[in-house]
């Protein structure tokens, strides 16, 4: 929908997102975002800047076997008052509103390549939005790859977008597709009634290591009603702070072996790739509680495929998200570690 009097909306967003994990299971993580706005329209010519909306959440791994599942509960608060806007004359930052989301993501691993990981994830939730705006469902679907350890080119591709419930009051008066304001020049940026949304989004990036990397991204809507039909860009820096704890002294054999059954494990996983007689990759990484220096037990499978002796014991020295490089420090049988062994983080010995 053409919007009159529109000349040229620009919006330039700043963010910053942290994690931290309460739990190998449990994740808080919040994101601030600072805001700039530029309009030019037949009614409104002027510029706004401060804080925008907020987030603060949770994320519950609720299923954490090859196919895994997480569950999210995510607050967005507006730290900014389109009242005091409006008495200045500037553009609104936000919609004002309090929106409370809940949904599920559904991820897995395509390829245990050792070099190179492809991911899909998918997901969908629920949002009620205050302020009398529609509540909506928002969903999205992921295909990304990273390198499996150290350097190399990320690539993410997907769709997202969200289909209002259309529960708006402003919607029964059948004027606009925006409430009545001035602040937003009509883009619908703001104030739409009843948005719905498909977007198509990639990006593109580079690992430097296991603990940073640099992408750079774009998003295009490919369908939609009452939303602002504009081209975005993204760029953006991820770090891991974790470090890891110093290395404890590897147990005999002997004494690995009588103290197995008292041994309390945080999380299981499975070996996917043997890089060298002392190196393997492990489907445990900074997602599943890992971080650099933590040791690791490796176990046998049985004939029936139940966890048979423990054959090595080693350490983390490189992680991602979804997977660890050990190298082993001790190899307690001749038995040659095969892809499927499990891999065990020890807890208590």
């Amino acid at each position: 929908m053409a919007v009159s009097g529109l000349q040229s909306y620009t919006r330039s967003l700043a963010s910053a997102e942290a994690l931290f994990a309460l739990h190998p299971k449990l994740t808080l993580f919040g994101r601030t975002t600072w805001n700039w706005n530029s309009i030019e329209s037949a009614t409104l010519s002027a510029r706004s800047y401060g804080l925008a909306d907020q987030s603060l959440g949770l994320s519950l791994r609720a299923i954490d076997q090859s196919l895994k599942l997480d569950l999210q509960v995510q607050a967005d608060l507006p730290a900014y008052s389109n009242a005091e806007s409006a008495a200045a004359g500037t553009p609104f930052l936000g919609d004002a509103s309090t929106d409370i989301s809940v949904g599920a993501f559904l991820s897995t691993l395509l390829s245990n390549d050792p070099s190179r990981n492809w991911n899909a994830t998918a997901g969908a939730g629920y949002t009620f939005r205050s302020a009398s705006f529609s509540s909506a469902i928002p969903w999205s679907a992921t295909l990304s790859s990273a390198p499996g350890a150290g350097r190399g080119l990320t690539f993410s591709a997907g769709a997202a977008g969200f289909q209002s419930l259309r529960t708006d009051p402003y919607a029964a008066t059948g004027a606009s597709a925006s409430r009545p304001n001035d602040y937003s020049g009509g883009s619908f940026i703001i104030n739409a009634i009843n948005p719905s949304m498909v977007a198509v989004r990639s990006s593109v990036g580079y690992q430097f290591d296991n603990q940073s990397q640099l992408s750079v991204g774009a998003r295009k809507p490919v369908w939609g009603q009452a939303i602002a039909d504009g081209f975005s860009m993204e760029l953006g820096f991820r770090w891991s702070l974790s470090s890891g704890a110093a290395p404890r002294r590897p147990i005999s054999p002997n004494k690995l072996q009588k103290s197995n059954q008292l041994t309390r494990y945080l999380s299981e996983g499975k070996v996917v790739g043997v890089v060298s007689t002392r190196t393997l990759l492990i489907d445990l990484g900074s997602e599943s509680g890992m971080a650099v220096g933590d040791l690791v037990d490796i176990f046998s499978l049985t004939p029936e495929g139940t966890p048979g002796e423990p054959v090595a014991r080693g350490q983390v020295v490189h992680l991602t998200w979804n997977q660890a490089e050990v190298n082993l420090l001790e190899v307690y049988q001749e038995t040659a570690i095969k892809e499927g062994f499990l891999a065990r983080k020890p807890i208590a010995l």
